[in-house]
Formats: structure tokens, C-alpha cells, sequence
């Protein structure tokens, strides 16, 4: 028997050395055997026991499970400790056993109980320890307890004894390997005291005892513990002080560490970790996004070793987490906000409430949804969040002491919520109690650091915002003494691009001249460290300035170079939803910069910065195709390059919506579709500008070929701007500008709302009473009147087309491209009414014939396409009397009549047979589509445009971005008898993200749709009279359109009937053509 005691000792070494774990479970068996054999002798039954307790330990670390094996180590090494049996000279080493395990215990379990235990047990090792080797060992383990009690209590005394007995061992004339292990001890420890007290010598203290750790001890397992603590003390110190060759020099240390844990089949997650958050520090420090991508990669592979047992599980998931929001808040890419927050509350609910990442996983869940309610367009939803991330900050700053130096990211992110609670009205008293917190906490954090000077910046930002409640200018002075002491300070990176962009905005506040600006402007935009996101906002808060100044030119430059950034921060390789996030944020940057250009005398650079910063989301392909194509001869590699990308962007999942039910596996498989958008952004951008090397206007239209696109017929841009609205007047080669005073970017606001407020009453005969719907549309007829005066009637009369008649509208046609909110008002239904009168005396239907186009670029897709030739042409009429779950739409079949008695073959889906599948199958092989059925999107919720097939409930409605990622070429004309086919979208007003608007991004040249809900006899009557009109060329669509509308309006301007007269406009308002 006691050649087995040896045997499973030798097998204890085996594992250790190989991680071979049959060895270890094999010594297991052996040595349970021994205990269990009734011959065993009471000295043999103290080394298995205490082999036993060693073995038991080395499981406990490898399962899922882990505090049972920990309780039966407990048993055992108590039973060898304390046997009369033992030899006095072994029962240091046998208490030391003893101590170890009810150390691992607590840390599975959190009870205080086994930490008490443990010390008491290590003060009785010491005391009965001979040699200087037990002495070390035991110090060191003693410290150990030490430190775990200073991180349950944050009491320093415990720390501070810990660092004493480690002092004392590394004087100790022991084993190099024991003051090897006392170093590392030594280092831990300061390393904790400097996150305690923000003292800098601890810290360079920690990184020399580390060092003298590494070089003492080259064993395998030692020197990839020892390593690792290096290259995190080093790692630390370099964020600290700024030391980029320090950071370079941690990482490398922990890629040796790495390479050792590959050689030898050690576990690598701790020094994954590490080296995750040194390659985030290198980012911080040098604004390189490579190593925040290495960063997440490695974060990742530290995930996906480890399971939720573990005992390093909460902190790898809330390093990962964090990591991925950095790479948010730098990219600006949230779609990975969902699942990061999935994440985070799986493990909240694996981790046990005594796990010492608790408070630290609530504190990044409250983060992630600080950044999810920013995200998101519902107005309820995002307060929901902010109140969820409220409770969960909240909860972390109740279980993290003062001390702590995480408290202070608590703090700034927590401060983050209330601002925004108290700019949402929720919470009147949250910005002063948001001051007060950050002052508290700035008043604790004394020393530099990272951590103050993040602190310091929010706390600017919270200053600034009491300026805008309505405190004076003089609350900015001390945040602006504060932010220029640090500055001051030299240290590089994120934190202190953030504090030089506050220090601008407080500057600007307080009137400083452009001098004292310019230089901290140059250091912020020329800054690699600089989110673009920054970049973007810096830089129209500059052009604001300058146009208040009234210095256009300056203005121009600088929402011009937002517009640039804002392109570049969103392209195409990014997930839909991700695009949406960043122009939602910076609504009508576009327009601003135009109004500036036009105050300038510049038409040539509105409509071009126009052009550059509307309509993002829409890939012109057939304009791409000619542009390529005109490159092909001189430069086909470049060609051929640009194509292979463009093919790997087609491949790209639309996926406009991260799912609910995202688990940390998913979140990891979304990490990598992220990795791949961005290495083809990389090779985008990098063939893109070879491109524009040698085609300086290659997908960038001048002002002149714009122009010429434009053609005869006039094209009406309508920009709306703080700053002033204008009309641009294009068509015949020419360009004038026609202020337009009454257009004011606040009075359109003011009307939008109840203009969309009051049609959706007015047809809502179920829920309000005929009178109430009547007074409605009596709001409606007064903004179409406002619309009128205010912007149609004096373009109408520059363009000489200032007399009304049937006969004189067939013969004129204007395109109007309304910008920003203008959009959702219906220009071509304006007119003058008198008050009480339902129809009016002079309008737009009785001037023009018109159409619109959501940007010049989308006119000159639509014309530059090839035509189809009649005999080819043939239609898809889809038709959907009956859609489950929706109402039925009795006059679906007459409409289809009238769409294949005008255009003759084609396919027809009627009903069951129109399902999603078949409609996207036929949509290529027809060049006309009509859809008769039901479609949705509410302007306001910032919802996807969807068309409702039979199959919806199983499928779900086929989305407008599904319908925009196909590829049309030979498309034509689309009519959309459906509702709210050209509703769009508030929050993404310059973007065309409607059905008919992804039609066109499908190919479609021109398409008929309707911007609100419309009567299913009304919409076949207008069919009726269109395909009547219809001569069956495409261009003719906007006049039969003009002649069937004008002839509902007439029809209802004459009813017997006062209810239908009074609704009228409701009714044939909506029709509009695009193209």
C-alpha cells in the first residue's frame, strides 16, 4: 500500500507537468483505495490523506462542480493535519495543505468562515514552521488570505500586513524557487495596494518584484504564473503613465507566455486576458484599432476555454464584454450591443452572489444598456433601459467600497445615466446628483491617473449640460482649471482626447477666440485616439460656431469634414441596423453644411456636400457599373480588385436586427461576422483610394455631372437648415438659389407632428367620431395651405409656372427632393385653402405634374439604366384579397384586372400563392411589378418597411431592406397599392427607407407608392384610373398618376356627401410617384 501512496504522488506530478488528467484521476482512485483499506497503518493514512487533499485540490480547479471535491479536500487534509499520527516536522507543511484548500473553498463559496479558518490555521503553520523554506511557503500563502480579506472588506490593514510578511520572506535565505514565489507574492500585492490608493511607486514597485520573480525561476508552470503577473504589472503601469515601449514591453512578455502555455498544454485563459487588456491599452495609447480588434480576438479565445464553473469565468465574460464595448464606442458599430448584454445576464445568473465579479458584471450590464437605450428609436424602450441600467449601476456602487478604483467608472457611467434621465424629463433632480457624485468621487481620487482623468472629462460634460439646463457659464470654471491641470500633465490616449474635446466645448461656451481653439482643435482631429464618432461631432459643433459667426466659408469646411467622417463611419460593410445608428445620431448634417455653402455663394458645393451625406444607405449599382466600366481599359487590376469585394459584400447577411435570445455562443459567432466586415472595410477602403488615386470623382458626381443628369425638366431641392431654407432650382444646365424665409427648420418641425398625428386620425373612422376626424383634416388642409405659402407657391412662380388648369399641368413636371423632415409633408398635394373650404383655390396638382427623388444620384440611376424593350416586358401582379391575421381587401382582384388588361403577360401570385418565397423568386424575371395587399411602417417607431405576403406568420413580412439587398437589373416600373408603402422614417429622414425606396435600391427605375394608409376602394380606383391613363411606357407613369389622382380629388371635392368632401385629401394625397 504504501508503494501506491508513491505511485499516485508520482501521477500528482505527472498531471502537473503534462496535464495529463487520467494521471490525476487514477491517483485518485489509488489513494482512496488506500484510506479505505482496513490494514492501513495510521502514518500511511496521514500521507494519503494529505496526497489525497493535493489531488482533490488539482480536480476541484478542472470542474464544474467544484465545492464538493474542495469539501472532501477539506476532510481530508484536516484529517492528516490534525492526526496524532503526524510527525511534528510535517505538520507545518500538512496545515499549509489544510490553509490552501479552505482558501480555495472560500474563493468557490465566499464564506467568510473558511478565510477565517484559513488564516488561523496559517498563523499555526508559521508558528510551528523550522526552516526558512516552510517560513516563505507559509508567508506567502498567509499573505494570500491576507489580501482576500482586504478584497471582501477593503480594509487596509490586511493588505498592508500581506506586504509586510512578504517583505520578510524575499529576505529569507530560502530555495530560489520559494523567494521566486515570494516576489510574485510581493508583486500581487502592491500591485492590489496601487488599485487601492492610485500610489504609482506601489505600481513600479509591483513591476521590479515581478521582474525579479521572472528572472529567478525558470520552471514551466512558475514562469508562465510569473510572466503573466509581469506582463500585467507592466501593462498597468504603461496605462498609467502613458509608456507606449512599456506596453509594447508587457505584451511582449505575455506572448512568451503564451507561446510556453502552447509548448506545454497549460491553460492560457489567464494570459489571454492579460494580454487582451494590454492590446487595449496599446489602443488607448496609440489610437491603433488593430490592437482593439487583437484585443476582442483574444478576449474571445479566453471565453471559449472556459465554462460557467469556472472559477476565472466571471472575469473573462466581463472582459470580453468590455472590450467589445470598446470597440463600439470607437467604431461606432452597436450590433453587437445585444448580445454583449445577453451575455452579461447569462452569467449574472450562473455566477454565485458572493463571486468577487458580481459587482463588476452589474456595473458593465448597466453600461452596455446606457449604450442600448442610445441606440434605440422607441422613446418608451429607451427609458426602460436607462431605468434597468440605473438599478444595475446602482446595485454595483452599493457593493463596492470607497476604496475601490473601479468605483470611479462606476461612478462617470452611472452620472452618464442621470444626464440623460434628466434631458429626457424624467428626473428633474438627476443632473445635480450626478454632479455631485462625480465631484465626490474626484475629490477621493487624488493622484492621475486614467480614472480621474475619464472622471474629469465626464464631469465636463456634466458641467456642460447644467449650462444648457439654464446655470450660468461660471459652473465651467472648475471642470475647465481641471481638465487643463491634467492636460497639462502629458499623458496621451483616449481619456485625453475626450478631455481636450470638453476643454474646446468649455471654451466655446465662454466665448474664447478661434487662436486659443484652433491648436486644441488640430491636436483632437490629428489625434489617431480620437473615436470617429468624435471626430464627426467636434467637427459640426465647430461649423455651428463658425456660422453663428457668420464666417459661411469656415462653416462649410467644417460640416463638410463632418459629413466626410460621418460617410467613412458608417459603410457599407457595416451591419444595416449599425449604419442607421450613426446617421440617426447626426440628423441633418447634410443640410446644415448645404446652408452654409449657399450663404457662401457656393450652389456647387451645397449640392454636392448634399449629395455626399444623403442617401447613404443606397448603393447606386448601375451608376457603380458605369463608373467601373469607364476604369476597365486603363487600370483592370484596380477593377478587378474593387469587383471581388463588392461580390463579398453581396454574400454579406442583411441581418438588420441582432436577435433577442442572443447566448454567449452567439455573441462569439457575431464577433467573427464582425471581424469579417472589417477586414472587407479594410480592403474597401484601401482599393477605393487607389482608385480615387487615379479617379479623383470615381463614385463622387461633380456638380456639373449632376447637372447634367438633371436634365431639361426642373429638379426642386428643398434644403431645410438652422441655418436658413432655400430652393435650388436645377434643370437645362443652369442652377439658381431661391431663399425661402417661411420655410424655417423649426416651423417644418412644428407641422410634421400634427400633420402625421392628424391623418392617422382622420382615417380612423373605428376609433374617433366623424367630427373629430373632420376637425383633424381640417389641420391637415392648414399645413398643405402653410406648405403652400411657405415653400411651394414662390418656387412654383420662380419656374414661370405660375398659372393653374388641367391643360397647363400636363405639360410641366417638376422632381421635387425634399431634405430632412420636409420629406414626410406631401409637397405635390399643397394648395391654398380658404378656412372652412375642402378643396383648394390654387395647388401644386393644378400647376405641375410632379414626382420626386430621394437624391440626384437616384435620378441618375433610374435614367442611366437600360430600357426594356416591349416585347420583353411583362408584369408580376401580386395580389392579396386575404392576408391572415389582417383585414380583407375585397377589391384586390379588380385591381389586378386593370393591371393585365394594360400591360398584357406576365405572372400572376393571387392569395395562398403569394408567399414570400415566390414573390422574391419572380421579382427578377419581371421588369413591372404590381402589389395589391398590405404593407406597414409607422414614421415615428423607426420600424423596417414591411409587405405583408400570405405566409407572413410563419416567415414574417418581407422587410424593405430584404427587398433592397436584391439585384434588378432589368427592372422598370412599380406600382405599390398598399399602405404606407413611401412612409419612411423620422429618425432617418434623409434616407429613403421605405418599400418603394428599396424597390428602387432593388433596381425599380420608377415606382408608384403611397405615403399614408389608403382605402382599399379608394387605391382600386386610382389603379383603375391609372392603368386607364397608362400609355405603357414607363416615363408616362407620373402623368397618368397626376391625371387619375386630380380625378379622385375632383371626385370627392363634388360629393352629395359632407363627411367625404371634409376627408377628401385624406384619400388621394398619399399616391406619389418617385423616379
Amino acid at each position: 500500500m504504501y508503494s501506491d501512496v508513491v505511485t499516485a504522488t508520482v501521477l500528482l506530478e505527472r498531471y502537473r507537468a503534462t496535464a495529463d488528467q487520467h494521471a490525476l484521476h487514477e491517483a485518485r482512485r489509488l489513494l482512496e483505495a488506500v484510506i479505505a483499506h482496513p490494514t492501513a497503518t495510521p502514518d500511511l493514512l496521514v500521507q494519503a490523506q494529505g496526497t489525497l487533499a493535493r489531488v482533490l485540490r488539482d480536480l476541484a480547479a478542472l470542474s464544474s462542480q467544484p465545492v464538493p471535491l474542495l469539501d472532501q479536500a477539506v476532510a481530508a487534509a484536516e484529517a492528516a493535519a490534525r492526526s496524532p499520527a503526524a510527525e511534528p516536522r510535517r505538520v507545518p507543511e500538512l496545515l499549509n495543505n489544510l490553509a490552501l484548500n479552505l482558501t480555495d473553498r472560500y474563493e468557490r463559496t465566499g464564506r467568510l468562515s473558511d478565510l477565517a479558518r484559513a488564516e488561523a490555521t496559517y498563523r499555526a503553520a508559521l508558528d510551528g514552521a523550522v526552516t526558512a523554506d516552510e517560513r516563505c511557503v507559509i508567508s506567502g500563502g498567509w499573505s494570500t488570505v491576507l489580501a482576500l480579506r482586504h478584497h471582501a472588506t477593503r480594509d487596509a490593514a490586511p493588505l498592508i500586513e500581506a506586504i509586510r510578511l512578504c517583505r520578510e520572506a524575499t529576505a529569507f535565505t530560502a530555495l530560489p524557487s520559494h523567494i521566486a514565489m515570494a516576489h510574485h507574492q510581493l508583486g500581487n500585492h502592491l500591485l492590489t495596494w496601487w488599485e487601492h490608493s492610485e500610489d504609482t511607486t506601489a505600481l513600479r514597485e509591483a513591476v521590479q518584484h515581478a521582474e525579479k520573480a521572472a528572472a529567478a525561476d525558470s520552471s514551466t508552470e512558475h514562469r508562465v504564473l510569473y510572466l503573466h503577473a509581469l506582463g500585467t504589472a507592466r501593462g498597468k503601469l504603461a496605462e498609467s503613465t502613458g509608456d507606449v515601449e512599456l506596453a509594447d514591453s508587457a505584451a511582449e512578455v505575455l506572448e512568451e507566455a503564451l507561446r510556453i502555455c502552447g509548448a506545454s498544454g497549460l491553460r492560457p485563459t489567464s494570459c489571454l486576458n492579460a494580454l487582451a487588456n494590454v492590446r487595449d491599452t496599446q489602443h488607448t495609447l496609440t489610437g491603433d484599432h488593430r490592437r482593439l480588434d487583437e484585443a476582442v480576438e483574444l478576449a474571445r479565445q479566453a471565453v471559449a476555454g472556459i465554462g460557467p464553473g469556472d472559477i476565472d469565468y466571471g472575469g473573462v465574460i466581463v472582459n470580453l464584454a468590455n472590450r467589445m464595448l470598446r470597440r463600439w464606442r470607437v467604431t461606432g458599430v452597436p450590433g453587437l450591443l445585444i448580445g454583449t448584454r445577453r451575455m452579461l445576464e447569462e452569467a449574472l445568473v450562473r455566477l454565485p452572489e458572493s463571486d468577487t465579479f458580481q459587482p463588476a458584471a452589474r456595473a458593465m450590464l448597466g453600461t452596455v444598456l446606457i449604450e442600448i437605450a442610445e441606440t434605440t428609436t422607441a422613446s418608451a424602450e429607451a427609458g426602460e433601459r436607462l431605468a434597468e441600467a440605473q438599478s444595475y449601476l446602482e446595485a454595483a456602487l452599493a457593493d463596492v467600497p470607497t476604496s475601490s478604483s473601479y468605483r470611479a467608472v462606476m461612478v462617470n457611467n452611472l452620472a452618464s445615466v442621470l444626464r440623460r434621465r434628466h434631458r429626457r424629463g424624467v428626473d428633474p433632480d438627476a443632473l445635480a446628483r450626478a454632479d455631485v457624485l462625480q465631484r465626490e468621487e474626484l475629490a477621493r481620487l487624488s493622484a492621475d491617473g486614467p480614472a480621474r482623468r475619464l472622471l474629469a472629462a465626464n464631469w465636463a460634460v456634466t458641467r456642460l449640460a447644467m449650462v444648457d439646463a439654464g446655470h450660468p457659464v461660471t459652473v465651467l470654471a472648475e471642470p475647465e482649471a481641471l481638465v487643463r491641470t491634467l492636460l497639462a500633465a502629458g499623458a496621451d490616449g483616449y481619456a485625453t482626447a475626450a478631455l481636450t474635446a470638453n476643454l474646446i466645448e468649455i471654451l466655446l461656451r465662454t466665448d474664447h477666440s478661434d487662436p486659443v481653439v484652433a491648436p486644441l482643435v488640430d491636436r483632437v482631429l490629428t489625434s489617431s485616439a480620437t473615436p470617429q464618432r468624435d471626430r464627426v461631432r467636434l467637427l459640426a459643433g465647430l461649423g455651428r460656431r463658425a456660422a453663428e459667426g457668420g464666417d459661411w466659408r469656415r462653416a462649410w469646411e467644417r460640416y463638410s469634414a463632418a459629413v466626410d467622417e460621418l460617410v467613412e463611419l458608417s459603410p457599407r460593410t457595416w451591419r444595416r441596423d449599425d449604419r442607421e445608428r450613426d446617421l440617426r445620431d447626426f440628423h441633418a448634417l447634410a443640410s446644415d453644411a448645404a446652408a452654409c455653402a449657399l450663404h457662401d455663394g457656393r450652389v456647387d458645393l451645397a449640392v454636392e456636400v448634399l449629395e455626399r451625406g444623403r442617401g447613404s444607405l443606397v448603393q447606386h449599382v448601375h451608376l457603380e457599373r458605369v463608373a467601373l466600366d469607364r476604369l476597365r481599359a486603363a487600370h483592370p487590376d484596380l477593377v478587378g480588385e474593387y469587383e471581388s469585394v463588392d461580390r463579398a459584400l453581396a454574400r454579406l447577411p442583411p441581418d438588420p436586427h441582432a436577435p433577442e435570445s442572443f447566448t454567449r455562443d452567439e455573441a462569439l459567432a457575431a464577433l467573427d461576422d464582425l471581424d469579417h466586415r472589417r477586414t472587407l472595410e479594410t480592403r474597401r477602403r484601401d482599393v477605393l483610394a487607389r482608385i480615387r488615386a487615379v479617379d479623383p470623382g470615381f463614385l463622387r458626381p461633380s456638380f456639373h455631372a449632376l447637372l447634367a443628369a438633371v436634365g431639361s425638366e426642373p429638379v426642386v431641392v428643398l434644403n431645410v437648415s438652422r441655418f436658413g431654407s432655400d430652393a435650388v432650382l436645377l434643370g437645362g444646365g443652369r442652377a439658381r438659389v431661391l431663399p425661402l424665409p417661411r420655410l424655417t427648420s423649426a416651423a417644418v418641425t412644428n407641422q410634421v407632428a400634427p400633420f402625421l398625428g392628424s391623418v392617422a386620425i382622420g382615417l380612423d373612422a373605428r376609433t374617433y367620431p366623424l367630427d373629430v376626424r373632420m376637425s383633424a383634416t381640417e389641420t391637415v388642409r392648414g399645413v398643405l395651405s402653410w406648405l403652400w405659402l411657405a415653400c411651394v407657391e414662390p418656387v412654383l412662380t420662380a419656374l414661370g409656372y405660375d398659372r393653374a388648369g388641367a391643360d397647363v399641368a400636363e405639360g410641366r413636371h417638376v422632381r421635387w427632393c425634399p431634405t430632412g423632415f420636409l420629406g414626410f409633408l406631401p409637397v405635390h398635394a399643397a394648395g391654398h385653402y380658404p378656412w372652412g373650404a375642402t378643396a383648394p383655390t390654387d395647388s401644386t396638382l393644378d400647376r405641375v405634374v410632379s414626382s420626386y427623388t430621394p437624391t440626384l444620384r437616384a435620378l441618375a440611376e433610374s435614367r442611366s439604366r437600360p430600357r426594356t424593350t416591349a416585347t420583353k416586358r411583362s408584369v408580376l401582379a401580386v395580389g392579396l384579397a386575404r392576408t391572415p391575421g389582417l383585414a380583407d381587401l375585397p377589391n384586390v382582384p379588380n385591381e389586378l384586372r386593370s393591371v393585365v388588361e394594360t400591360v398584357g403577360a406576365g405572372t400572376e401570385l393571387l392569395d395562398e400563392d403569394a408567399t414570400a418565397e415566390r414573390l422574391l423568386a419572380e421579382l427578377p424575371r419581371h421588369p413591372w411589378l404590381h402589389f395589391a395587399g398590405h404593407a406597414g411602417q409607422n414614421p415615428a417607431l423607426g420600424e423596417d418597411a414591411v409587405l405583408y405576403t400570405h405566409d407572413h406568420q410563419a416567415t414574417g413580412p418581407v422587410t424593405g431592406t430584404r427587398i433592397g439587398a436584391v439585384r434588378l437589373p432589368d427592372a422598370e416600373f412599380a406600382f405599390l397599392s398598399a399602405c404606407e408603402s413611401a412612409a419612411g422614417r423620422i429618425d432617418l429622414a434623409d434616407e429613403p427607407v421605405h418599400a418603394a425606396g428599396s424597390l428602387q435600391q432593388a433596381g425599380f427605375a420608377q415606382v408608384v407608392a403611397t405615403r399614408w394608409t389608403t382605402k382599399d376602394a379608394v387605391a382600386a380606383k386610382v389603379v383603375r384610373a391609372f392603368y386607364r391613363e397608362f400609355t405603357g411606357r414607363p416615363e408616362a407613369a407620373a402623368t397618368a398618376l397626376h391625371r387619375s389622382v386630380r380625378r379622385i380629388r375632383d371626385e370627392c371635392a363634388g360629393s352629395p356627401f359632407p363627411a367625404v368632401r371634409a376627408i377628401g385629401v385624406l384619400h388621394w394625397a398619399p399616391f406619389i410617384h418617385i423616379g
